[in-house]
């Protein structure tokens, strides 16, 4: 991201760590950080205008500037700087940031260098040593001298090398080598890296670190992928960490839509904007790539589109250098190294980092909440911080995770990604970085029933059916993008924790659930696909299981719709079952679904044959069904209790049973059953 500890990567580093809500833009900070300079010499504050060019890197510390600062003494800097030490979130990333900026300069000479690491360390220890690295930082960017290319355009150039001998630079990974030739002029391959080092909290993954360097012994071209938020591009800079000095160059960019983009910007000291992109600028770039060997890695972070998506992807596999990508995506024909998640022990080392003090308890609690967070290292960051900022306790997160309902989890956290300062809660990182608001409506609802459906593995065909789709796309559109994993002899399944937070996330309905149970109903049906489909029964019953649907008052209607099923199967376990498990074990109490309790609890005593105990209990539940705003559910209501009068042999006389026919009759015949409604046949007279 940042090249050199100039003025306009130092100010946006510091800026971009800062709250916002105390200081309120780029020009507050300015102020504050040079107040002692506006009152000396201009007697005035930054224009608007002026702080534009400064932070957009057309414009450099002036020279009564410099002179300023370099004729005081730097307690008049520190002074200032001190005042915005307190509005720093996060100083420990801050200070690791501007220390790595600094010493990751090339045209800083060596004697500046080693006094710079002589007095300072990456690790934050207190506010009056951060503020003296500020303050050496900032120093150096506003004394060090600049060129300018035009009057929109300036950059770095090396120090008077008259004055310095030429420091032997060992040649480093993430930065340009200086050419020995002609020192004012920098070796521009990869002058626009955008490296970053792993942040501060990455932990585990240590294994893989070192599975990944042996796979470059068969492939130099490796996918590394795994689900949004997995650690996969900190994942790649621990590698560079570990194994970057076996490589003489490396080039690490982030995709931006454009490999050729990507690819134009490589030999380039001044980016380059994708129009600006032509081919002979493409092409000469790829020619200096394809003079590469395995001694230069190159990293594709963030390419989440398929390989097909990019014209540019056959020239980048083609290069003899090794390459990564890292992406969400699932592909085929090439090399990938999938993360699952850190390891348990990992991921509760990573929540205690935030979570201070826990108790035995807390910590077994967590190494549970680690595993329903699926080992996922973002999560398990965001749900640390929580913790220690006291939102929420070990036993309330265990609750909910149980409960899988990751909406609880509102509660905004800060933190780093990509580099980036970011401030959310888990269910926003969820929406935002699974793409949620990106899906069409038909992969919605594919994804909600997938959830709530499919639990073992089945076909595709059985899939369609199920879903009511027209062709198989949408569900390869799935698997491309991660959420749904398909097998080597074609079947697919939707993992546990993509389900949980398909469900957090889109919340499947009524509406959903009830389609898909007349879908289910067809394919039991349908001896082309029963095949490998698996037990009707099971997958219906499992609509009638909390917590697929919420709230509770639609949970019950797709329960009953279930129950509807077992009943016109004569399925009596299951009807118990279902009735049990929606309203025995829960203490429900609206006339309603009281009413549809009672009406349960009568069919199963019909199925039993005691039908005049099915008759009192289909009474009462008449008595409260009279008085529901619901035509259908009191003609459903009323046709049964004439069906259990027949039975139970109680009826005064055969009138008396017709008018409790007729008296059903009538009130189906008032419903409106053209759009899918139909009258179940078993409940009508013939």
């Amino acid at each position: 991201m940042y090249k050199y500890c100039d003025f306009q990567s130092v100010t946006k580093l510091l800026y971009s760590g800062l709250i916002k809500s105390t200081i309120k833009s780029y020009g507050v900070m300015m102020s504050d950080l040079f107040g002692a300079y506006n009152a000396a010499e201009r007697k005035q504050a930054f224009t608007s205008s002026e702080l534009s060019r400064l932070g957009n890197g057309k414009r450099v510390p002036s020279k009564t500037w410099v002179d300023f600062y370099q004729r005081n003494d730097k307690s008049v800097m520190l002074a200032d700087i001190m005042s915005i030490i307190p509005n720093i979130v996060d100083k420990t990333s801050m200070q690791k940031a501007l220390f790595e900026l600094y010493a990751n300069d090339r045209f800083i000479p060596d004697e500046y260098m080693q006094a710079f690491l002589s007095n300072h360390k990456p690790e934050y220890s207190d506010d009056n040593t951060l503020a003296e690295l500020i303050y050496d930082v900032l120093f150096i960017s506003i004394v060090r001298p600049y060129e300018e290319k035009s009057k929109e355009h300036f950059v770095v150039i090396p120090f008077d090398m008259t004055d310095y001998e030429t420091p032997v630079i060992e040649q480093k990974a993430d930065v340009p080598s200086v050419n020995t030739n002609s020192p004012a002029t920098p070796d521009t391959l990869f002058a626009n890296s955008e490296y970053l080092p792993p942040c501060l909290h990455f932990c585990g993954y240590v294994p893989e670190i070192d599975a990944l360097n042996t796979m470059f012994e068969k492939d130099t071209k490796l996918f590394v992928t795994g689900f949004p938020c997995m650690g996969k591009s900190e994942f790649v800079r621990a590698y560079i960490e570990k194994y970057g000095s076996q490589y003489k160059k490396i080039g690490y960019y982030f995709y931006n839509g454009s490999l050729r983009r990507v690819i134009s910007n490589m030999n380039s000291e001044v980016p380059v904007s994708l129009s600006d992109a032509n081919d002979d600028l493409y092409i000469s770039s790829l020619n200096t790539l394809r003079t590469l060997d395995e001694s230069t890695l190159i990293v594709i972070d963030n390419f989440n589109i398929g390989i097909e998506d990019d014209d540019c992807v056959d020239d980048i596999l083609k290069l003899k250098c090794r390459v990564i990508f890292t992406s969400r995506r699932r592909y085929e024909g090439v090399t990938t190294f999938r993360l699952n998640g850190i390891s348990k022990n990992d991921g509760v080392e990573l929540a205690k980092k935030f979570f201070d003090n826990p108790t035995p308890l807390d910590e077994f609690r967590l190494s549970g909440i680690v595993c329903m967070l699926g080992r996922n290292p973002l999560f398990i960051e965001i749900v640390g911080k929580m913790l220690k900022k006291g939102g929420c306790t070990t036993e309330r997160l265990t609750f909910e995770l149980l409960a899988v309902d990751y909406t609880k989890y509102d509660q905004k956290v800060t933190f780093t990604k990509d580099g980036k300062l970011m401030k959310e809660s888990l269910i926003g990182v969820l929406i935002n970085m699974f793409g949620f608001s990106e899906l069409s409506e038909l992969h919605r609802k594919v994804l909600c029933m997938m959830h709530v459906a499919v639990e073992a593995p089945i076909r595709k065909d059985a899939a369609i059916a199920m879903f009511g789709l027209n062709s198989v796309q949408p569900i390869d559109d799935l698997i491309d993008a991660g959420f749904v994993t398909e097998t080597s002899n074609g079947m697919i399944q939707m993992s546990h924790f993509i389900s949980e937070i398909v469900f957090s996330a889109l919340k499947p309905d009524k509406n959903t659930c009830c389609e898909l149970i007349d879908r289910i109903r067809l394919i039991g049906n349908d001896e082309s696909i029963q095949y490998d489909f698996g037990d009707v029964r099971s997958i219906i019953a499992e609509f009638a299981f909390f917590p697929i649907v919420k709230p509770v008052s639609e949970a019950v209607e797709v329960a009953y719709d279930c129950f509807k099923f077992f009943w016109h199967i004569h399925d009596i376990e299951k009807m118990e079952q279902v009735n049990e498990r929606t309203f025995t074990l829960r203490g429900l109490n609206e006339p309603r679904q009281l009413a549809i309790q009672e009406i349960e609890e009568a069919a199963i005593e019909a199925e039993k044959k005691n039908y005049v105990k099915a008759l009192d209990i289909q009474k009462n539940a008449l008595e409260k069904i009279m008085t529901l705003d619901d035509e259908h559910l009191k003609a459903e209501a009323v046709s049964n209790y004439a069906y259990y009068l027949e039975y139970s042999d109680t009826a005064d006389s055969t009138e008396e049973l017709y008018e409790a026919y007729q008296r059903g009759i009538e009130l189906f015949e008032g419903l409106d059953l053209d759009n899918g409604g139909k009258v179940e046949e078993w409940t009508l007279i013939s």
